[in-house]
């Protein structure tokens, strides 16, 4: 009696997880053909993407314009700034690090 092959168990697509974070369908649908999120966050170029992203990892809190002692928060500084600006304050995307 021949053992049957057991099925290789494909690891699910990374930008699953953007449904469960609530992620615009624009994003979900460009995030599925990225083959993973280090490439997705080298090629977005919407920095509200991004910016989306560093808040949903606790990194961003909602932009203000101050922060403490009158300095620029970290949001403040890419505000007005595109994706690249996003990636040189940040030129890996984040990540939560998992509850064990």
């Amino acid at each position: 009696m021949a053992m049957a092959k057991k099925k290789a168990r494909r690891k699910p697509h990374w930008s699953l997880v953007l449904a469960r974070m609530q992620a615009c369908e624009e994003a979900r649908t460009w995030a599925a053909k990225q083959p993973s999120l280090a490439v997705a966050w080298a090629k977005c170029r919407n920095a509200n993407w991004l910016r989306w992203w560093l808040d949903h990892m606790g990194v961003v809190r909602p932009l203000h314009a101050n922060g403490p002692g009158g300095r620029v928060c970290p949001g403040c500084r890419f505000e007005d700034g595109g994706a690249a600006t996003v990636r040189k304050l940040y030129p890996v995307p984040p990540t939560r690090k998992r509850r064990q």
